[in-house]
């Protein structure tokens, strides 16, 4: 069953639109429509779009969607779910869809209605990467063999499969009869998949599971530590010259005619001209931590992060044309462990012997509220819409043509709660929160006034906070503000979405210092930074 959470109003004359030659995305978009299924875990899948119709691997089933209306056209299989995940990538084939399940098979099916066309089963493993060039598929095992099927009939193309002697890291690309792929040794390889054979290697400084080869034109881009090249697929040779970057980058660069673009852990987004060799060493901060790899998005970049968050980048004026959050369900809970003694994650076991033996690290779980849901796939792009398969198994869908955004964003004085009266003095937080499911919010135009004076704040995207920190004279904090003086105030948010509507919304609070301070007035906006650790183990144990 499938639920349709959020889907606009699309007039005739905006379907039509919808359906002619796309122009590529160069500002904001809004959201048109959103659907959840049944995920028993995090898809990571990026969906594919092919004719009018997403198809998203979600779960135990792959599902057919009408990439206007948000419409369920079919879903495989049919009747009962498989006793496998569709946890990879689908591709496009012809007319058909290659869908691998973590069952071993993979299977063929009509991209019309879905019908069973064939099923190949693995001899061992499963596959991991599935790759086309519209004849053969191309299957990256778990086991860690290359196998070659005929598209359409899922007949093997190879009399034997080619043994890749370790592991891929990260996503697969191909360049016309090359496949370009990295591997845990920390190497790039080119295999030609004419010849069936490996023909060039050469070594890189750092792999991740996000890295990935980017194929721009005829050649392949790579990063390896800060550098980035470009290589002749071919060969393995750099052409030009190569670039070093300012700060360690991770996952792939992305080249468009505009130029390329590569990102730090940390959302720290670089930009750089391979033909002219030039290199912009002021980075633009996006504030969180990057999650996967950057993607294309016709001439502009698209970079996810951590909190959910959703950026298009434009590599030659290098600013950001539009940000967007990927909001929760309402009422959806996370899970979230809190260390206890051993630490986050498994420490190591007591000592040995005695009464009291050291226990082992570990932590308590509680569900709470879920601020945002991240999107852990890459996003896919047709034309001028963009779609993605968010953790909570929805598939977002946003477009330029697919109805119209007319509602600015709702603001939410989360604490104090509004009408108190509470002391000025240090150290507190007023906290607020903003949120847009249309086109989302312009971070650029938030603005708050207390009174008639303008007020320094925080602004944190994922959670969508906005902090007024009141600290004592003087403090380090960055952002503070100095202490209130008593009576009674109003504090005004101002606030615009990427459509251009703009939301003000007054407050009104009671300023007096005779009372006690409350200091506990934060709120976890739970944006997850990188993870922690295990925790050490217990301490050795007594008197035996």
């Amino acid at each position: 069953m499938n639920r349709m959470f959020f889907r606009r109003a699309i007039s005739a004359a905006v379907l039509v639109a919808a359906l002619l030659p796309a122009t590529a995305i160069e500002g904001p978009i809004s959201l048109s429509w959103r659907m959840w299924q049944k995920a028993n875990f995090s898809p990571t899948a990026t969906p594919v779009v092919s004719d009018g119709t997403v198809y998203a691997p979600i779960g135990r089933k792959v599902y057919a969607v009408d990439a206007v209306t948000g419409s369920q056209r079919w879903a495989f299989p049919p009747g009962e779910e498989l006793d496998g995940d569709f946890r990879a990538s689908v591709v496009v084939a012809g007319n058909a869809l290659i869908c691998p399940n973590t069952n071993r098979f993979v299977y063929a099916v009509s991209k019309t209605d879905g019908s069973h066309v064939w099923s190949y089963l693995m001899t061992a493993g499963i596959a991991r990467n599935v790759l086309t060039d519209g004849d053969s598929v191309y299957i990256f095992t778990s086991d860690n063999r290359i196998v070659g099927l005929d598209a359409k009939t899922g007949a093997r193309i190879w009399a034997e499969d080619y043994d890749l002697g370790t592991n891929v890291v990260g996503e697969p690309a191909i360049s016309g009869d090359w496949i370009v792929f990295y591997n845990s040794l920390g190497e790039l390889t080119g295999f030609n998949k004419t010849t069936r054979k490996r023909g060039w290697t050469m070594r890189v400084q750092t792999t991740n599971a996000d890295s990935a080869p980017f194929v721009f034109g005829n050649s392949v881009y790579v990063l390896s530590g800060t550098q980035v090249a470009r290589i002749n697929p071919q060969t393995g040779r750099s052409v030009g010259r190569i670039l070093t970057l300012p700060l360690e980058v991770s996952g792939n660069p992305v080249i468009t005619k505009k130029g390329g673009v590569a990102v730090t852990p940390d959302a720290k987004v670089l930009f750089f001209n391979m033909d002219r060799g030039t290199i912009d060493k002021k980075p633009l901060e996006l504030g969180s931590y990057l999650r996967g790899g950057p993607s294309a998005a016709g001439d502009n970049v698209i970079v996810r992060t951590t909190n959910g968050g959703i950026y298009l980048i434009d590599p030659e004026r290098k600013v950001v044309l539009w940000e967007y959050t990927t909001l929760p369900i309402p009422g959806a809970m996370r899970q979230q462990t809190t260390s206890t003694s051993g630490g986050s994650g498994s420490g190591g076991s007591g000592g040995g012997g005695g009464l009291t033996g050291g226990g082992q690290g570990g932590g308590t779980t509680t569900y709470v509220p879920m601020d945002y849901v991240s999107i852990l796939g890459q996003v896919a792009v047709s034309g001028n819409s963009l779609f993605a398969i968010a953790e909570d198994g929805s598939i977002f869908a946003w477009g330029t043509d697919l109805g119209v955004d007319e509602l600015g964003p709702r603001v939410t004085m989360m604490s104090p709660p509004e009408g108190s009266a509470i002391s000025g003095k240090p150290d507190f937080d007023f906290v607020f929160r903003i949120e847009d499911s249309g086109t989302g919010v312009m971070s650029k135009s938030i603005q708050v006034m207390f009174g008639d004076q303008p007020m320094k704040f925080e602004y944190k995207p994922g959670g969508g906070y906005l902090y007024i920190k009141i600290r004592g004279e003087g403090s380090p904090v960055d952002g503070a503000n100095p202490p209130l003086n008593d009576g009674k105030k109003v504090i005004l948010v101002s606030v615009a979405d990427w459509a251009g509507n703009i939301s003000e919304k007054k407050f009104f609070i009671t300023i007096d210092n005779s009372l006690k301070v409350i200091r506990e007035r934060t709120v976890d906006d739970r944006t997850g930074g990188p993870g922690v650790g295990g925790g050490s183990g217990g301490g050795g144990g007594g008197i035996g």
